[in-house]
């Protein structure tokens, strides 16, 4: 589907290309992509628009056999930055995956659930003994003001619809609870020099590219949120060897030191005086 006729979460539907390139990485090969820019709230998108329910379908997993790790080199750091910000409660993981994040938040006192729709996924973490379900998060069925935490790991990213979930994670969140946030950053500085060589677009299932103002616009648009923390960090980039792997390592430090980097790190507050007397979200 081509991206320029759909509209954008602000409700506008007039774009301009910022991007135009080859996807080849990540397993993908010679994957023609195009990043369209919302003239409005400058919110990008990827063009032709994802599969949104390719992580349902078997061929994903026989494709992506990565996918069914259950480790990783990220979800401590995240767990300690979601510890640094919020005491220990109960924690939704949405997109949760083979749930890698569950061990570390566990032992920092998170009582947490996750819920996904990629049933490989979700049966490796349940062989790995962690809780998740496979559900859509509307079918989930949870009640209102129910969690304390609630946790999106690049998953944001690959949603066609942002602007409802987040509406619904509102409903979700207790008075004062968290919203953690981890996407990708296409206007960090490692993206900035390498286009389309860049491994953060996985154009084939990211429906939205990010930056710092649109996804805290983007958020903020959906639901009560003030903002806690939004900042450009880390790298997404692999190493590599050479004069090449030298220069996207100094880049990257420097990105990741004055908010460069290629994820964007946020946290949101759900306000308080939204809620009804009986727990619900306000309207």
């Amino acid at each position: 589907m081509k991206a320029d006729e759909l509209a954008c979460v602000c409700g506008a539907r007039d774009y301009h290309r910022v991007l135009d390139g080859t996807y080849s990485r990540v397993g993908y090969s010679g994957y023609r992509f195009r990043i369209l820019q919302c003239n409005a709230c400058k919110l990008a998108r990827t063009d032709p628009m994802p599969d949104v329910e390719q992580y349902t379908k078997d061929e994903y997993a026989e494709d992506k056999p990565f996918a069914q790790g259950t480790t990783d080199l990220w979800s401590e750091s995240i767990a300690a930055h979601i510890a640094r910000l919020t005491k220990p409660g109960k924690l939704l993981d949405i997109g949760s995956h083979s749930g890698n994040l569950h061990p570390p938040l566990t032992k920092r006192g998170f009582d947490v659930l996750g819920v996904d729709i990629d049933p490989a996924a979700v049966e490796v973490a349940k062989q790995a003994g962690r809780q998740v379900l496979l559900t859509d998060l509307f079918e989930a069925g949870f009640s209102g003001a129910s969690f304390d935490v609630v946790t999106m790991i690049h998953t944001l990213e690959h949603l066609d619809e942002p602007k409802k979930v987040l509406a619904e994670i509102a409903r979700l969140l207790r008075p004062g609870g968290i919203l953690f946030i981890n996407v990708p950053n296409y206007r960090g500085w490692l993206p900035r020099i390498m286009k389309d060589h860049w491994i953060g677009w996985v154009a084939p299932q990211h429906v939205w590219q990010f930056e710092p103002r649109t996804l805290e616009g983007t958020v903020r648009r959906a639901g009560p949120f003030d903002t806690a923390y939004l900042r450009g960090v880390g790298s997404m980039e692999p190493p590599s060897q050479g004069i090449k792997g030298l220069v996207k390592k100094l880049v990257a430090g420097a990105g990741d030191r004055f908010g460069g980097g290629d994820q964007v790190v946020a946290a949101f507050h759900r306000r308080p005086d939204s809620f009804t007397s009986n727990g619900e979200a306000g309207r």
